[in-house]
């Protein structure tokens, strides 16, 4: 018999997880494409979004001021490719557009297909970009202007941009920095600073600068870059594109009657630090160089250019660095720039210094990249954390199963794993918490499935996650899931339905997926360099094969990847299997290609092969495919069309039910005037199965 305490426990655990998650305080909260992005970020007060796979609505954000203390944070799921696509034919013309917007952080996002702009940040400050891509924007790739400060493009790759005009291409910078032109007195002098850009590729960025830094921008930091087939001045549109990496002159604004120019003799302070640059070209006939500066108290240190060149024309010959000229006699209009270690590689005509460089060592850059956001991608060992968990793809009703976790604690902990829905309300259907002691350890955590769980595929997620003692999901400091866990019927033992693949590869690099059917049911990354047991649960019969997917020579260190799969145990007996491939032995594949074990077949019979309409959904967004909620957002009425007999709620952020409906047949009318605005979630139960999906009620 179970304990009431204790059931009570877990309800309240569920219940605080659900509303944290809601509110998505500090909380790592995992999002769909076809989730509302910008009403969850407008909702919440900082956190962590966890953006799966899949393409997702552009973003458009004014005045999101969050701090150091609550950041917001996107970040791509492990191995998910993301993308925020704007469509060039379309109203909406940028991917991201952040106006006065404070301490926002963006991992592993690709922000692609925009008619202008991919991202576009004004007023912004605290605004960080972690392995990124921008690709095939109309525009330049980003741009940061008007007064932004504390701007970091961190280890991102900025790449064919500039395409709006395929033909002609045109203004393709990858990275603008600063305004070059429609001056007013409300944008003028523009005073962009602290921008730091380091460990990023730029290539093919259209007929303009891989990074044009403007002229009335100060300590920004252009370090570690690889900067790739750079092509300037577009035949037919001769605009000042004067470098792969351009530190442009003063900007001026005109008032009618006069032109003003702002602080002609203040030193900039940008730095460009240990770039390569390789491959320069001009589309016409006009004066290129690798890096170009004015003379405003830059420094340009420890570079390495390679192949500029021009269209041969030798009255306009290409330079590796060159100065701007103007007052070099007597340097009354500018500053002198530093200018020091660089080398030059098939460079046409070398370098254009003139009067305005200083050739001697500047010593170190003072400036510093912003250190307020470590990711927690990968935690450091001794630190408090999860650092694995393993636990099974499929549980039963009665089961008692185990969850094996690696942790590291820096004092005694609380570790809590709970069986739940991977959707809202996270009921929880067994957890557990146990006590843990300092230092690196493993432990298992034996879990008592409850006899009243629902039978469903991919409908529950292993959480596990660490705390203070007595602390909470609030509270906690690290966590993990493991998500797309079935529940079955019968099963008692675990090793039934199971597939156990042991297998190396050769670089750590290789990917192994499992196939049942033609249809793949398990991804593995990064197979390990040291023989390891890959566990694949609820099998119950069909072909299996294991493949090797993504075979490559010299990759990031490799020299050459190689699967190893040395025995395939499928329902307890080891296998012997038959391999496709062009090459390899009887347990090695050398090229892609895979081992086909035929259909063995096994008991404990997995849930019924259409499984995604059965149970639960994923997540928020997910829902049974003839089941109908409709509109969204809503203002006085909410319709659902249903099956014939089915029960229909709608629940509150603090997983309140504030209107229901039960044995309703057919399309059922919900009236709403009585909710007032906000999020709310509706439950679905029918004879298919149950749903939930996210609603937003709106006046007009």
């Amino acid at each position: 018999m179970r304990n009431p305490s204790f059931s009570h426990w877990l309800r309240l655990a569920a219940l605080l997880l659900f509303v944290m998650s809601a509110h998505f305080l500090f909380a790592q909260t995992y999002v769909n494409p076809d989730d509302n992005l910008t009403d969850l970020i407008r909702q919440s007060n900082g956190g962590t979004f966890i953006l799966r796979a899949g393409t997702y609505e552009p973003l458009y954000l004014d005045g999101e001021r969050f701090t150091e203390a609550r950041p917001l944070v996107l970040k791509a799921a492990p191995g998910a490719n993301v993308k925020i696509r704007s469509y060039r034919d379309g109203s909406r013309t940028r991917c991201l557009q952040l106006n006065n917007s404070s301490y926002m952080v963006f991992e592993g996002i690709h922000f692609t297909e925009s008619g202008y702009e991919g991202v576009w940040l004004e007023g912004c400050d605290h605004i960080i970009f972690k392995g990124c891509e921008v690709s095939q924007t109309g525009l330049a790739g980003i741009k940061v202007a008007l007064r932004s400060k504390y701007i970091d493009i961190l280890n991102c790759h900025i790449h064919d941009n500039g395409v709006r005009d395929a033909s002609s291409p045109r203004y393709g910078e990858g990275l603008y920095v600063g305004r070059g032109g429609g001056h007013t007195e409300d944008n003028w002098p523009d005073l962009t600073e602290y921008v730091w850009v380091e460990g990023c590729r730029f290539n093919n960025n259209g007929a303009a600068e891989a990074i044009n830094v403007k002229g009335e921008v100060f300590r920004t930091t252009i370090r570690n870059n690889q900067i790739s087939s750079t092509t300037l001045r577009q035949k037919n549109y001769p605009q000042a594109n004067e470098g792969a990496i351009s530190l442009d002159h003063l900007s001026v604004l005109d008032d009618g009657n006069n032109k003003r120019k702002y602080q002609i003799n203040t030193p900039r302070e940008n730095w460009v630090e240990n770039n390569t640059i390789d491959g320069v070209r001009s589309g016409a006939d006009a004066r290129i160089a690798g890096i170009y500066s004015a003379g405003t108290g830059n420094y340009i240190v420890n570079n390495t250019i390679k192949n500029v060149r021009t269209n041969n024309n030798p009255t306009q010959p290409a330079n590796g660095i060159r100065l701007n000229n103007w007052g070099a006699n007597n340097i009354k209009d500018g500053q002198p720039c530093y200018v020091w270690n660089n080398e030059n590689i098939n460079v046409e005509d070398g370098n254009a210094l003139g009067n305005l460089a200083i050739q001697q060592n500047p010593g170190s850059n003072p400036n510093r990249p912003q250190s307020w956001y470590q990711s927690t991608t990968n935690p450091s060992p001794t630190a408090d954390a999860i650092n694995s968990v393993t636990s099974p793809n499929t549980v039963s009703p009665g089961q008692t199963v185990a969850v094996q976790v690696n942790y590291s604690a820096s004092t005694e902990r609380d570790l809590i794993v709970l069986l739940q829905r991977d959707s809202s309300p996270f009921t929880s259907f067994g957890g557990k918490r146990v006590s843990v002691s300092a230092g690196s350890r493993s432990t298992t955590v034996n879990i008592a499935v409850n006899a009243d769980i629902p039978i469903a595929n991919d409908a529950y997620q292993f959480q596990t996650f660490t705390t203070s003692k007595g602390g909470i999901w609030g509270q906690r400091l690290d966590n993990k899931v493991k998500k797309d866990v079935d529940c079955v019927t019968g099963g008692s033992n675990p090793s039934s339905g199971n597939i156990v693949i042991r297998a190396k590869g050769s670089c750590g690099s290789e990917q192994m997926v499992l196939k049942v059917n033609g249809s793949t049911v398990e991804t593995w990354n990064n197979v390990s360099t040291t023989t390891t047991d890959y566990t694949y649960s609820g099998y119950s019969s069909g072909t299996v094969q294991v493949h090797f997917t993504n075979d490559a020579t010299n990759v990031n260190g490799c020299p050459d990847r190689n699967l190893q799969v040395e025995r395939v145990t499928i329902c307890g007996t080891e296998r012997s299997g038959t391999r496709v491939s062009n090459s390899g032995t009887d347990i090695d594949l050398w090229s892609n290609g895979y081992f086909d074990y035929g259909n063995p077949g096994c008991s404990n019979a997995r849930v019924a092969a259409t499984p995604k309409n059965n149970g639960f959904s994923n997540l928020l967004g997910s829902e049974l495919t003839n089941i109908r909620m409709y509109p969204n957002p809503a203002c006085t009425t909410l319709t659902v069309d249903g099956e014939s007999d089915y029960a229909v709620a709608i629940i509150d952020l603090l997983g309140r039910v504030l209107l229901s409906r039960s044995h309703v047949s057919g399309r059922c009318q919900l009236n709403i005037q009585g909710l007032a605005p906000g999020g709310y979630i509706v439950e679905y139960q029918g004879s298919s199965g149950m749903t939930t999906k996210r609603v937003l009620i709106e006046r007009e």
